[in-house]
């Protein structure tokens, strides 16, 4: 069955079953080298640099909903970023990454 294909990978480094998010990445990146991978967890932490993928993002939890909007445009690539948000439903102008 062909899969549509997608502009980034936002995963928990937790998963249920036999692969974490960070094997999930991996797979990901030899199916599409270009993917923007974000990982999201309560263990940020604990995620070992060199278990990241190159130029991964890392978003702590708890977060709010406009500090992910904003990680999410970092993250895609220009060309295949959304039109403006409304002004009332504007990302914060900053946020911390942690670029692998």
């Amino acid at each position: 069955m062909p899969v549509a294909p997608f502009d980034i990978l936002l995963t928990d480094i937790n998963l249920p079953g036999g692969m974490d998010g960070t094997a999930l990445a991996r797979r990901m990146r030899e199916l599409n080298p270009d993917l923007p991978i974000i990982y999201a967890s309560a263990r940020a932490t604990l995620l070992e640099q060199g278990a990241r993928m190159p130029g991964s993002l890392v978003l702590a939890k708890p977060y709010d909903p406009a500090t992910l909007a904003r990680l999410l445009l970092v993250a895609l690539p220009e060309a295949k970023r959304p039109g403006p948000a409304p002004a009332a439903e504007a990302a914060p102008s900053a946020v911390a990454l942690e670029p692998a």
